[in-house]
């Protein structure tokens, strides 16, 4: 009677045997591809490779085009963009390549149309600022129904997190009862578990960025019945009892701004000159869209070419290959060696303190060796660190001071290369692909295409290039 009771708990369903397994396993097979492809199950993949190499006179932007990863597949996108048609300023994408589900392609070239006699701008900080209160403006038409949209993405996420973890619950049950009979606290202690095994794993989870405890608590109020209703459809007969509906909606919630979000981030990188800018500047930022009805934005700065910082590479995205080339050691390798030592230093402190019988000499000779630790540690992060710009980062950073403009873009790209050319040859999924875009930008001639893949043929489409700088009706498809 038991086995048969559960049996029901598995396929007592309204809808058609075929139609809902269907789409169970349609929800959680998309749950599971979002997981593993973000890195939430295995290591995480970051699906762009972009440089910018600067000096004085100019700065240089190269990014590959891998757009997205689905089902083992790669698409390829644009990321480099004019972010004015008549001033020297471009906009660099990477991360999630929507704002809110609208492309940014489409939205940065929305946003070219506003020129106005307010530009060209003094700083690029306040072409910054200007985009910020573009994308932030719920007048737009890519924030419509932008509230709606949020419920929805989060119910679609909640419903595939939780027909997961009761296709867990219902594996379990049924093993158990292939073997031997169980009863109704038995299946509870089964649910329980797996909710606060589910629960246990998104604690060393980071929220997205700008996210807070506060915000989980305004989702949870403002989303606690659509939550509760998608409980009851998921869950069906299975005994959850209040205190655990409550840990399911808190865990929904958590697995949403957790590991939903941290794939949803966008980064923006801002490049080039205000008018009374005499060296090249950028400045990054992160944003996720609206959540509980506030634009977030992670915090940012305005780096600048100065007389003191004359030059530089900074490189986003999968980042790896530059830092090799720059410090002349792989950064998790670097790290290694900083945990290594602390670990042989511990071991040897452990040996000397086996070695003492008085019981109060030992505790004082041990936290004295501690703190000694501590400080031979520090001392060899900070020989390694000196040798690495002394010997790599600094020299190389001389001659990036120096480089004319068609070299800054050369060695650029030659750094995404090295990243892509990485990626091929190793066992990792190839996230960084060609083609390489490449541009420049100049005080005295703008932003320049070195390099730029095309959809259409220039030379079949001649109104493109009539059409393009005429006003801002021009046709913008590919720029």
């Amino acid at each position: 009677m038991l086995k048969h009771n559960v049996t029901r708990i598995n396929h007592g369903i309204k809808l058609p045997i075929a139609t809902q397994r269907w789409r169970e396993k349609e929800q959680i097979k998309n749950y599971l591809k979002r997981l593993i492809i973000y890195g939430i199950i295995r290591k995480t993949i970051r699906l762009t490779s972009e440089v910018l190499v600067y000096n004085k006179s100019a700065i240089a932007l190269a990014a590959d085009s891998a757009a997205t990863l689905s089902a083992g597949k790669i698409f390829k996108t644009n990321k480099i963009f004019m972010l004015s048609k008549h001033y020297p300023i471009g906009i660099v994408i990477y991360g999630n390549s929507q704002y809110m589900e609208v492309p940014w392609e489409s939205i940065i070239k929305e946003y070219r149309k506003t020129e106005s006699k307010n530009r060209p701008y003094d700083t690029l900080k306040e072409y910054f600022d200007d985009f910020i209160n573009y994308i932030k403006n719920k007048d737009n038409i890519f924030l419509q129904d932008i509230n709606e949209r949020s419920s929805l993405a989060i119910r679609e996420d909640v419903s595939g997190l939780f027909y997961f973890i009761r296709q867990k619950i219902l594996e379990e049950i049924n093993d158990k009862i292939s073997e031997s009979p169980i009863n109704y606290d038995q299946i509870r202690q089964i649910v329980d578990k797996h909710i606060v095994q589910y629960e246990q794993n998104l604690i060393g989870e980071q929220f997205a960025p700008t996210i807070t405890e506060s915000d989980v608590n305004e989702l949870i109020k403002s989303n606690r019945d659509v939550i509760d209703d998608l409980i009851k459809e998921t869950f069906e007969k299975l005994p959850i009892s209040k205190k655990f509906r409550n840990k399911l909606i808190k865990l929904a919630i958590n697995a949403f701004l957790k590991e939903t979000l941290n794939q949803q981030v966008s980064g923006i990188v801002i490049v080039g000159f205000g008018d009374k800018d005499i060296f090249p500047s950028f400045c990054e930022f992160q944003t996720i869209g609206w959540i509980n009805d506030n634009f977030r934005i992670a915090p940012s700065e305005v780096s600048s070419v100065n007389f003191e910082k004359r030059g530089g590479i900074y490189p986003f995205g999968q980042r790896e290959m530059v830092d090799r080339f720059m410090c002349g050691i792989d950064p998790d390798l670097r790290e290694l060696y900083s945990n290594a030592c602390s670990k042989i230093f511990q071991k040897y402190r452990k040996k000397i303190i086996s070695n003492l019988e008085d019981l109060k000499k030992r505790n004082q000779v041990d936290k004295e060796l501690e703190n000694f630790d501590e400080e031979l540690i520090a001392e060899f992060d900070e020989l390694i660190n000196n040798f690495i710009h002394d010997n790599y980062i600094d020299p190389i950073t001389e001659i990036v001071t120096h480089l004319p403009k068609d070299e800054l873009a050369e060695m650029a790209e030659s750094l995404v290369n090295l990243t892509s050319f990485k990626r091929r040859v190793s066992t990792d999924a190839e996230t960084v692909s060609g083609p390489i875009d490449v541009a420049l930008i100049s005080k005295s001639d703008g932003f320049v295409w070195i390099k730029r893949k095309q959809y259409f043929d220039s030379k079949l489409n001649p109104q493109f290039m009539a059409n393009y700088y005429r006003g801002n009706k021009g046709d913008e498809k590919n720029e």
